[in-house]
């Protein structure tokens, strides 16, 4: 490539290589002279993150960095003989500014790691902390808890005699499917969340306590590690090239990347604490909800009971256009206490009349197990094989 007088010299880099590199170049307005000194001096105000993940793929390879300098080194050899002076491409130019940088391809991966890694665990951090918020949260709602409590009487009032001691969180979604008889266009959800607003309205606000479960239920505690291992790779990749020494005069990598990595490691070691520590969590709150730790999943957990929040907000939105065309939803025959702090009357409708008295038809899942809390007391519980609802 020539002009102005100069000798037009063939690049030894294919189109689509010189058309690359003279791409990121443009883009960020960027020299190879000037991207050498930006390596060399570690400048990430010259160099963005983006900038140096565009730039990593088109380091070359060791094989082209020799034929690139060989190159080089004969136009330069040609033009001391007399010859006329050779005019370099962008592409060759840039390219021998990776060959005049040890292991550039590394230094770019570990400026990456300086400018993410540090963001990257603030960000971990910051979700496991609403996490153990979110398990903090489910565990101490009495809302939740008494809602819960009303949930499975009403189940246990439509099961045709079955006195379950409990039911799955992933039950919840089946509130919607369970229609009126009388009424099919009436839901369970419906019935619930009239007969809480009408008897217990200080317990209709409950997913606003539960908000954190929202935005728990989009962490995955696996992948969340993976990326604490991920930044302890690029910790360890950033300290093997601080024991090497055959930099060049003028190079800040070691100045730079040397307290990056002492401060680093030590946030991956608080990030692997927090992780572990929510995790204990999760898997207790697992437990208090009676979940099986063999195939508890926290995610679709906390998704199950973030859709029924999302359901019952959604539910109570409508009941001023429900309430036009139907009276208000009276208590079952002896199914509910009339408020949170009174123990549960004995249920003892006929199987005959239940249907026809409730209004619904369907049921919950039969295939009950009991509903778990801490260590000496029951989340929601009636006893197996009475007709009494048991209150811890």
């Amino acid at each position: 490539l020539g002009g102005g007088g100069a000798a037009a010299v063939r690049s030894p880099l294919s189109d689509s290589e010189e058309r690359n590199i003279g791409i990121v170049l443009r883009a960020n307005k960027l020299s190879p002279e000037t991207l050498e000194q930006a390596f060399l001096e570690m400048s990430f105000e010259t160099v963005s993150e983006d900038t140096l993940q565009a730039l990593l793929p088109l380091i070359p390879t060791p094989d082209k960095l020799r034929v690139i300098s060989k190159f080089s080194k004969e136009a330069e050899e040609s033009a001391a003989a007399g010859g006329p002076p050779a005019r370099l491409s962008n592409g060759v130019r840039f390219t021998l500014v990776a060959a005049r940088i040890p292991r550039l391809a590394t230094r770019i991966q570990c400026m990456i790691a300086h400018q993410r890694v540090p963001k990257q665990l603030a960000d971990i951090r910051s979700m496991l902390a609403e996490l153990r918020q979110a398990c903090s949260g489910l565990r101490e709602s009495e809302a939740l808890r008494h809602i819960l409590r009303y949930i499975l009487v009403f189940g246990n009032f439509l099961n045709k005699g079955t006195t379950a001691a409990g039911f799955r969180i992933a039950d919840l979604a089946k509130l919607k499917g369970i229609r009126s008889s009388t009424d099919n266009k009436a839901t369970l959800l419906e019935f619930v969340v009239e007969f809480i607003h009408a008897n217990h309205p200080n317990l209709a606000d409950f997913p606003s306590e539960l908000r954190c479960v929202q935005r728990a239920k989009g962490y995955d505690l696996a992948e969340l590690g993976r990326s604490i291992d991920e930044a302890g790779r690029a910790v360890t990749l950033a300290e093997a090239q601080l024991k090497l020494t055959d930099y060049p005069e003028g190079d800040h990598f070691v100045e730079t990347m040397q307290p990056f990595c002492e401060k680093t490691r030590e946030e991956i070691t608080a990030t692997q604490e927090d992780l572990d520590q929510t995790k204990q969590q999760v898997e207790d709150l697992g437990k208090y909800f009676g979940e099986n730790p063999a195939t508890f999943n926290a995610q679709e957990f906390f998704g199950q009971l973030a859709a029924f929040c999302t359901d019952f907000e959604t539910a109570a939105r409508r009941r001023p256009q429900r309430r036009t065309s139907q009276d208000r939803p009276t208590t079952p025959p002896g199914a509910v206490p009339r408020s949170p702090e009174q123990p549960v009357p004995r249920v003892s409708p006929s199987a005959a009349d239940r249907p026809q008295r409730q209004g619904f038809t369907s049921s919950l899942d039969s295939s009950h197990r009991l509903f778990a809390g801490p260590t000496g007391a029951t989340v929601a519980r009636q006893d197996a094989g009475s007709s009494d609802t048991v209150w811890k």
